[in-house]
């Protein structure tokens, strides 16, 4: 007896492989501070892992966007990363991220 998956809807689809994204870039930003935080116990990694995590996603974003715009796919960036205004604002000469972690 085979189960069926239900099947995902594309609508619905971006925003699950961003959160993914989000949270597998979490998980290297704690892994790569945990190495300093036995070394240094008393310092605020949790601030560093949040100003990290800001910052590589800024990055990243950016990185992509200019990425899909040198090889003409803007409407695949569009799709999958500025869905939705509250995570990425493009206007012209500007790109706008929103902070995963607020400071």
């Amino acid at each position: 007896m085979s189960t069926r998956w239900p099947s995902v809807s594309m609508e619905t689809r971006p925003p699950i492989i961003l959160r993914n994204w989000i949270t597998f870039q979490l998980r290297q930003c704690i892994s790569r501070q945990e190495a300093l935080a036995t070394k240094h116990p008393l310092a605020n990694h949790a601030l560093q892992v949040k100003k990290r995590l800001n910052s590589q996603f800024r990055n990243e974003i950016v990185h992509k966007y200019y990425s899909c715009e040198l090889h003409h796919q803007t409407d695949f960036f569009i799709k999958h990363y500025q869905f939705t205004d509250s995570v990425v604002r493009i206007t012209p000469g500007v790109i706008a991220t929103a902070d995963v972690f607020t400071l």
